[in-house]
């Protein structure tokens, strides 16, 4: 039986901001934002967020398409931050940031990163 990677080993210790990511078929789904190594022992996201904007700004920041570094969604966020993620700016003006795990990155070259998570996924 293989050993589960901790979000430090494996493919995402390669991935770089800018890089294209591709689904396993090689369809383009964005470009890396942000990459944080997992940390096993994180219990909560507690701590591991920006503090928090007041409401206006928060929505007109939202609405320009700023973006807060490592603000991972609460109900995904401990098993993120356990395991590492990818953030990935996906291509179009109005579509959002999401989130791969570091389980999901299948493999990296020079300029892109192949993830499990395909087009279809990303879209529903």
């Amino acid at each position: 039986m293989a050993t589960p990677l901790e979000g430090n080993e494996g493919p995402i210790t390669q991935v770089r901001e800018h890089m294209s990511v591709v689904d396993a078929e090689g369809k383009r789904l964005g470009t890396v934002a942000e990459v944080k190594m997992g940390d096993p022992e994180a219990a909560t996201e507690q701590g591991q967020q920006m503090t928090s904007r007041s409401d206006i700004a928060s929505t007109v920041l939202a609405a320009f398409g700023g973006r807060e570094p490592f603000a991972v969604p609460s109900c995904e966020a401990g098993d993120l931050l356990r395991k590492g993620f990818v953030k990935v700016d996906p291509r179009g003006v109005f579509k959002r940031d999401f989130y791969i795990s570091a389980e999901d990155v299948l493999g990296v070259d020079d300029r892109s990163v192949r993830v499990a998570i395909s087009a279809a996924q990303v879209t529903d």
